[in-house]
């Protein structure tokens, strides 16, 4: 999967195999004192040794580069971690703080897409809708999603990344909270009027319902709403991801404990995932507030 560009010394592609993998370079030159004879020519040789590591594309591993100013840049707005493709998918928003500038291609699995077929991009700074039929044809199970980016749109510079790891299911849809091995999820739900709503500019209805759990996972509690947001406390044991239903494609200002932590956007159905790191007796106040 990797090549090297004989003009430049650059190694590039996407790599089939995780491991440490050694490699020399031989450096030669005629402009210096200390020289062997080769054709006539006077030249020196230098080698050195090198160890090139590759990663595998585990979470933890993708967020770290993510979160690397000299490697990637930051993921703004990620697809849902689980897409459910049972019936009809859906488009999804993947949002880089990568420059739209500087954008180079956008793979699934190392698979180079093709715009405006798999996807359509836009400035924001970078958003990538992934069509519905792109996610449709992937198979089930996990596949990584990563956007490519070189100073102008080069690739024979610097080059940053932006990735996430999503997991393709197909399962018929239920109205429950779903959970999972790594963390609690708790979805609120617009499709019925009543306690704890509000009515959006576009007419749709963000709700979002307390939850109390006896098993001591995550509780959502004090849920207040308004005409710009929504605000509630989390509590658990561990770090929980929290879903909630706002209005489609727009911009909110998220706080945790009075401090601003981020800015996200919502995807085409008007959700919203945030990814809280929790501690059991330490209830995290949440607010989310629209961004003008």
């Amino acid at each position: 999967g990797l090549s090297l560009n004989t003009q430049s010394g650059e190694i590039y592609g996407i790599p089939k195999e995780t491991g440490d993998f050694s490699f020399t370079i031989q450096l030669t030159s005629s402009y210096t004192p200390q020289y062997i004879a080769t054709g006539g020519l006077a030249t020196t040789i230098d080698t050195m040794s090198y160890l090139l590591t590759i990663l595998d594309a585990s979470k933890e591993n993708i967020e770290a580069i993510n979160n690397d100013e000299e490697r990637g840049y930051r993921l703004l707005n990620q697809v849902d971690e689980q897409v459910n493709i049972y019936g009809t998918a859906k488009d999804e928003v993947f949002r880089s703080d990568g420059p739209n500038d500087d954008f180079i291609a956008f793979y699934i699995d190392g698979e180079e897409k093709t715009e405006n077929v798999d996807y359509k991009r836009e400035e924001g700074s970078t958003k990538i809708t992934i069509f519905d039929e792109t996610f449709a044809a992937l198979e089930i199970g996990s596949h990584v999603l990563a956007a490519e980016f070189g100073l102008d749109g080069a690739q024979d510079g610097k080059m940053k990344t932006t990735a996430q790891r999503i997991e393709v299911v197909s399962v018929a849809p239920t109205s429950t909270p779903s959970y999972n091995d790594h963390s609690d999820v708790y979805e609120s739900t617009p499709k019925d009027e009543g306690i704890n709503t509000v009515t959006n500019a576009d007419g749709s209805i963000t709700k979002i319902t307390e939850k109390k759990n006896s098993d001591g996972s995550v509780t959502v509690e004090k849920v207040t709403t308004t005409k710009d947001g929504v605000c509630f406390t989390v509590e658990g044991p561990k770090a929980a991801q929290v879903i909630v239903m706002l209005e489609d494609e727009a911009d909110y200002e998220v706080y945790l404990d009075n401090k601003q932590v981020d800015l996200l956007r919502t995807n085409l159905g008007g959700k919203l995932a945030l990814n809280i790191e929790l501690e059991s007796g330490k209830p995290v106040a949440v607010k989310i507030v629209k961004h003008d």
